[in-house]
């Protein structure tokens, strides 16, 4: 099968969903295009030198990548590329697959596919989450201006470009439960056309090593007897309160964390304290296909205030993780891990009782993690379940 994968930013040096996906549908034996922009994704830090890739066509291990010129780029992923109708066309796909409803990109990738008869799916990772809610409690009057402008924009832009791509999409797939919650609340006409596929990991690129394991806590003179906490951000995101996290672990004296990400998470003065302690080692980068060597490591992943696919690569590779009910995540990780209901008063606790657990329990905790993920969570079952879709449509 021809499969095309139509999104605004592609950064497979991260890793992400869609690289996982066609990576996995090539492996299944399918002939993959990605129409893309010819810049990565403005993640926080990067200047736009770093993230410009060049436009061209480059046939890689699992995939033909097509990155066209930027015409114009807004910020939120209101970007605009030149000749996607043109490439589309002379690919001649069985199926388009268009990652995300609410871009330029999309809109117009619906509008060609519709307008020429070559039947789509959508997948969305949009979900009821306030991404301006730091700032209420900073600043009021700019917290509210900011609302009204989101609002105004997402009901004027975004909500009818999505609406126009989910109303003419062969399948709407949303990644998570409160992904298909949103879609229920805010596109009910559409949700009856919806059919789930979890986001997942790589189980080839994250899995466990016991040698790495050893090796790392030598190198950071981790002791049998303490903690080392693993925190993740490449890019630099308030949300994850990292100030938060160091204040509570800070006179937990067997508690050690590895941070690994934005040099703007040691800004404050406690993460300085800590470093000079040798209770905080911090990495500003590792590359992804590394990444598993860091979670064998540790004993937890934190995920306190956020949610992140980087769960999934956390219990792939054994390492529990804590985290907070943002909606699904007690049927995710089960009994795998730590789910808080108030982050504040339980995460303290939390640390406390996986101190106090046996060796016993907490091998059985790390197999399991790893279980939920083969069984469940991983790209190879989702890349044969959106495969199945797309036979579906046609």
């Amino acid at each position: 099968m021809k499969i095309l994968h139509v999104i605004p930013y592609f950064q497979p040096e991260y890793g992400y969903e869609e690289y996982y996906t066609v990576k996995w549908e090539s492996k299944l034996g399918n002939d993959i295009y990605i129409i893309t922009s010819d810049r990565i994704y403005p993640f926080k830090g990067l200047r736009i030198k770093e993230r410009y890739r060049g436009a061209g066509i480059e046939r890689v291990k699992y995939y033909t990548l097509i990155r066209l010129k930027t015409v114009i780029e807004l910020p939120n992923e209101l970007i605009l590329i030149k000749g996607i109708k043109h490439k589309l066309l002379n690919i001649k796909p069985d199926i388009i697959h268009i990652h995300g409803g609410k871009t330029f990109v999309s809109l117009y990738t619906a509008y060609i596919a519709q307008k020429y008869n070559i039947p789509y799916i959508v997948d969305s990772h949009e979900y009821n989450f306030n991404s301006l809610a730091h700032y209420k409690k900073t600043n009021y009057l700019l917290y509210y201006f900011l609302r009204i402008i989101y609002q105004i924009q997402y009901n004027m832009i975004r909500k009818p470009m999505t609406c126009y791509v989910y109303k003419n999409a062969k399948v709407i797939v949303p990644v998570t439960n409160a992904c298909q919650e949103f879609i229920n609340r805010y596109y009910s006409i559409y949700g009856r056309k919806s059919i789930l596929v979890p986001l997942g990991v790589d189980h080839e690129k994250f899995y466990f090593s016991d040698i790495d394991r050893v090796n790392i806590r030598n190198q950071l003179e981790i002791k049998n007897d303490e903690l080392l906490l693993i925190f993740v951000s490449s890019s630099y995101n308030p949300f994850k309160n990292f100030k938060q996290i160091i204040s509570i672990v800070y006179y937990i004296e067997y508690v050690k964390i590895l941070l690994i990400g934005s040099k703007k998470y040691l800004e404050c003065n406690r993460s300085q304290e800590l470093m000079s302690k040798k209770r905080l080692f911090y990495y500003e980068y590792i590359n992804s296909s590394e990444l598993y060597k860091y979670y064998s490591a540790s004993d937890l992943s934190l995920f306190v205030y956020h949610r992140s696919v980087a769960i999934y690569e956390s219990m792939a590779c054994e390492c529990p993780v804590i985290t907070t009910n943002f909606g699904d995540e007690k049927e995710i990780i089960k009994d795998s891990g730590y789910v808080l209901e108030n982050p504040e008063t339980d995460f303290l606790n939390v640390i406390i009782k996986h101190k106090n657990n046996s060796v016993i329990e907490i091998n059985k905790m790390r197999k399991r993690a790893r279980e939920i993920i083969i069984s469940n969570y991983s790209y190879q079952l989702n890349a044969d379940r959106l495969i199945k879709i797309y036979k579906s449509v046609l």
